[in-house]
């Protein structure tokens, strides 16, 4: 019975315990606590330094594959794996939302962005890497059982198993071919040219580019294939006792090799080829000599490993039938040193030309990274420290003497004459001798030593005493001063136990930059001009020399130590050695070093990079690598619940859906946690926590997105993914409902400046009627008024025939401008009475006649709404006479459905022009007034016979 295991990713922990004993008097407890604490987190390894694959501890897993896009690809018995170097999917037709067909693969093959799957029960497959759908391939055979499948011109050729063979499948034709009959195969691989399979110990070459295919045996290659694979079109393969390289022009190289190769690979780089044999040797090899080249791999346990793979980020991968595991090449190299002590700390320095190494209790050693004995004790000076001087605190070689600071005081050794001495540290009659110090810095001819509890020492190196001695009393935050850096300017920058303090020699004040009892600042150092500070869990921070706060970044790094060499500060830290740009603070760790647990600033011996740590003094590359870009994608997105592979243009109807974007950053290296952050629409950019951004409540709009990643060494890729969503606008909101919305207005805006300009116009066409009117009136008055004036003067000069003449003149004009009075009003009377009055002025004056039916009773109507009924009648026709060319009129007044209606009627187009909105006269003017005085409608029609009627609508009020 096959048992399948589940999937997880899993990230073993590794600690060790150290266990401290306590063997000091009280009276240094206080200081033992501190350093333990230190030295604690300096030797306890960082629980993802040993980051395994998720694929540790599961079996059935047959093989791997990186595809184009660099996700790594594994099959096995419970399906397909893709792994983002955080994540694992696993498809299957188990597995809810990312189900398949089929369950036990067998091996899986590159074609493009697609997969060639070959299954135990369900025959060959194509899986989409960017979308997660199946397509199957409809090769014809005895069997659905496949162990192997590839592509090659067009066609697919796989391996059956039960019976075992080999077909041919044309995917233009759509035809299939059996090609070998029951063959024991392990090898299918295809070249440019053709394909290589072998049975048993006989190896073919199926010439596919000619008319009809012909298989060659490779007479060559008569052992049995172990092991193959193809690099850069030559195909390498392995048996027990030798490896062979077939390039593409047919010529063969044979190799002997001392133990049998069990899995192949090529290097990343496509020029070289990589190999693991039965005793876990991982060899490299010229690809057209097959000559052994330098590799930095380490040897792994004995076992037969069947699967190997180089990924592009310089991971190598080895599978057998227990478990999978990741190799990196490891270009640093750890000289062991172990001292028989509670706590191992290593002090370092360079000394006349050799290196010293100070223990925790064991004394001075000499150290030669060449020597197979490479830690030897300095007996001249072991022999002259006390028990206590024994544990060392720093080393600093200053001139032809080194200085060693314990915790008994300052000791100094001189190799010349190979004496060793105690330092007398007395200063105005107090003994400082039996100090644990913790720090050594020079400046000039003066010594600055950093005590546990009592401040700093000025030691004056030339006049051999002490010169000045800052304790708490003076000012520090703290006596305990972890570091010391003494500027030029004057100032001396102090970490102490409580924060950093800013002494002045040249004013002997003190100045707390920083009070913090939270955090253990543990380093000094200046450089590009700035003062950097390393402290643990929080950081590096950096000031100018005026005490300004210029950066803090890496906030959540556990620094130590550091050092300046090669204009670069290099940081100890949890969990690895950091190089730091001091100019831009651009940070990344150094490859491999996560391991290890340093104790001491990184130094320069004999031109290399040196570094001690818990278990002896790293050697490191003095030159990095180029920094590796990894690809950064969206392995997965999530919108409201529904997954799907990689990203697309994300389209949503609202803002309340929610989107989980699974980032990946495809750096398979050990290391540090990726980093991630996320710009919209180019704005600023926000850090992300963890490898998920979830974005809700976006407004409606278009987005674009952006992310950045870092690689397992902290440095930021220039690749960048990216992904756009649109959020739907709401129904009255749509850019085309909008576009409505401008058109209305702009039609409103029109609409009201037309009215407005209608409107302007009548007024002005009434104005000019009235002034015409008043021009007409003041014409005639004026002209009376002088006839009138000078037939008074002839009055008076008795011409009684001329002033009569004058007159007759004034009756005359006078008669002109009203001959008779016009009936334009009801002059007390009813509507009855006037209206036959009115036909009868009508037909008198203008030959028209006017019929008239009054079908209400007036007595309902009060005697203003009379009048101004009487007048819409009188100032209707009287327009419409002239006008028009009317001669029968017919006035109806009635009431029906509680308003009252005028209908006033003619044999003409007289009413027609009342809908003119600028050209109208008086009459039309006294009308509309009318109407709107009672809040009632006037309309015009035309009507059969070339006739045209005016109909006056108004409410009735009670």
């Amino acid at each position: 019975m096959i048992r399948i295991f589940p999937l997880k990713v899993l990230f073993n922990k590794i600690k060790k315990i150290v266990l401290f004993s306590l063997q000091d008097s009280i009276k240094q407890l206080h200081t033992l606590l501190f350093l333990f604490s230190i030295v604690q987190l300096l030797i306890i390894p960082n629980t993802f330094a040993k980051q395994t694959t998720p694929f540790s501890n599961k079996t059935n897993l047959y093989s791997i594959l990186q595809d184009n896009k660099d996700f790594l690809w594994l099959p096995g018995q419970n399906g397909l794996y893709r792994f983002d170097g955080k994540e694992v999917i696993n498809f299957s037709n188990k597995t809810k939302g990312w189900s398949t067909p089929f369950t036990w693969i067998h091996s899986i093959a590159a074609k493009d962005n697609q997969l060639i799957i070959t299954t135990e029960t369900n025959g060959l497959w194509l899986f989409d890497i960017i979308t997660g759908k199946t397509q199957p391939i409809p090769i014809e055979a005895a069997t659905k059982t496949f162990y192997n499948a590839i592509h090659h011109n067009d066609s697919y050729f796989a391996i059956s198993m039960g019976p075992q063979h080999l077909y041919r499948y044309d995917i233009a034709t759509e035809n299939t071919s059996l090609i070998a009959k029951n063959i024991n195969n392990n090898l299918l691989l295809a070249s440019d040219n053709g394909i290589y399979f072998n049975d048993n110990e006989t190896l073919f070459y199926l010439d596919n580019n000619q008319n009809k295919a012909q298989i060659k045996e490779v007479t060559a290659v008569n052992e049995r294939i172990i092991a193959s694979t193809k690099v850069n079109n030559v195909i390498i393969l392995a048996s027990e006792n030798h490896l062979f390289a077939i390039k593409a022009n047919g010529e063969i190289i044979k190799q002997a090799i001392s133990s049998p190769i069990t899995a192949l690979t090529s290097y990343n780089d496509q020029k070289s080829v990589l190999s693991v044999n039965m005793l876990g040797e991982v060899a490299k090899r010229d690809l057209s000599t097959l000559k052994l080249l330098n590799n930095n791999f380490s040897t792994v346990e004995k076992s037969r490993y069947k699967v190997l793979l180089h990924d592009s980020s310089g991971v190598l991968w080895l599978g057998n039938n227990r478990r999978f595991q990741q190799l990196t090449e490891n270009k640093i190299k750890n000289h062991a040193v172990i001292f028989d002590t509670n706590i191992s700390a290593i002090e370092t320095e360079v000394y006349q030309s050799e290196l010293y190494l100070g223990s925790y209790g064991q004394g001075i050693h000499t150290f030669s990274p060449a020597t197979a004995k490479n830690s030897v004790p300095v007996e001249n000076i072991n022999q002259k420290l006390s028990l206590k001087a024994k544990k060392t605190t720093d080393l600093l070689a200053v001139d032809q003497n080194l200085f060693i600071a314990t915790f008994d005081g300052l000791w100094r050794y001189n190799k010349a004459n190979k004496e060793t001495v105690k330092v007398d540290l007395s200063f105005n009659n107090v003994n400082l001798n039996h100090l644990i110090l913790l720090k050594l810095r020079q400046n000039k001819n003066l010594l600055y030593i950093a005590t546990d509890g009592q401040g700093f020492i000025t030691y004056d190196l030339k006049k051999e005493r002490v010169t000045q001695h800052i304790t708490i009393n003076s000012g520090l935050s703290s006596g305990e001063v972890i570091d010391i850096l003494p500027l030029i300017n004057g100032d001396i920058w102090l970490a102490t136990a409580s924060g950093i303090d800013v002494f002045n020699n040249k004013t002997n004040t003190i100045d707390n930059v920083i009070t913090d009892t939270t955090t253990k600042f543990i380093s000094l150092l200046q450089a590009d001009n700035k003062i950097f500070i390393a402290s643990k869990g929080n950081g590096i921070r950096v000031f100018n020399p005026q005490k300004q706060l210029l950066s803090h970044f890496s906030k959540e790094i556990n620094f130590s130590y550091m050092s300046l060499i090669d204009d670069h500060i290099y940081a100890s830290a949890k969990p690895g050695l950091y190089k730091i740009n001091p100019t831009n603070y651009q940070i990344s760790m150094v490859t491999n070093t996560s391991d290890y647990s340093f104790t001491d600033n990184a130094f320069i011996f004999k031109e290399v990079l040196y570094t001690a740590n818990s278990s002896g003094v790293l050697q490191l590359p003095r030159v990095t690598a180029p920094a590796f870009h990894p690809k950064v994608y969206i392995s997965k997105t999530t919108v409201s619940g529904n997954a799907y592979l990689l990203n697309k243009a994300i389209n949503i109807s609202s803002g309340n859906d929610v989107i989980t974007l699974d980032l990946a950053s495809l750096d398979y290296r050990t290391g540090l946690e990726k980093q991630y952050k996320y710009t919209l629409n180019g704005n600023d950019w926000y850090q992300i926590s963890g490898n998920q951004l979830t974005l809700t409540g976006l407004a409606s709009g278009d987005y674009h997105i952006e992310i950045m990643a870092t690689n397992s060494l902290g440095q930021w890729s220039k690749n960048r993914a990216y992904t756009d969503i649109n959020v739907a606008f709401p129904w009255y909101w749509t850019p085309q409902i909008r576009l409505i919305y401008g058109v209305s207005l702009v039609g409103i805006i029109f609409l009201s400046a037309w009215l407005l300009f209608l409107r302007s116009k009548s007024i002005s066409h009434i104005h000019n009627l009235l002034q015409s009117d008043i021009n007409n009136y003041g014409k005639t008055s004026m002209q009376v008024k002088r006839n009138l004036t000078a037939a008074l003067t002839l009055i008076d000069e008795e011409q009684l025939s001329k002033s009569k003449l004058l007159l007759q003149q004034c009756v005359d004009d006078l008669n002109k401008q009203q001959t008779s009075p016009e009936p334009n009003t009801l002059n007390g009377n009813s509507l009855t009475e006037a209206v036959p009055f009115l036909a009868q002025y009508l037909q008198n004056k203008y030959q028209v006649k006017l019929f008239f039916q009054l079908e209400l009773n007036e007595k309902e109507l009060n005697y203003e709404l009379q009048a101004d009924l009487y007048r819409v009648i009188f100032e209707a026709i009287n327009s419409a006479i002239l006008n028009g060319n009317g001669r029968s009129f017919k006035v109806v007044l009635q009431k029906f459905k509680n308003k009252i209606w005028l209908n006033i009627s003619d044999d003409g187009q007289s009413f027609i022009n009342f809908n003119n909105k600028v050209n109208f006269d008086i009459s039309m003017y006294y009308i509309r007034k009318i109407a709107s005085k009672h809040q009632g409608s006037i309309n015009t029609f035309n009507e059969q016979g070339n006739a045209s009627q005016l109909v006056l609508s108004l409410p009735v009020r009670n």
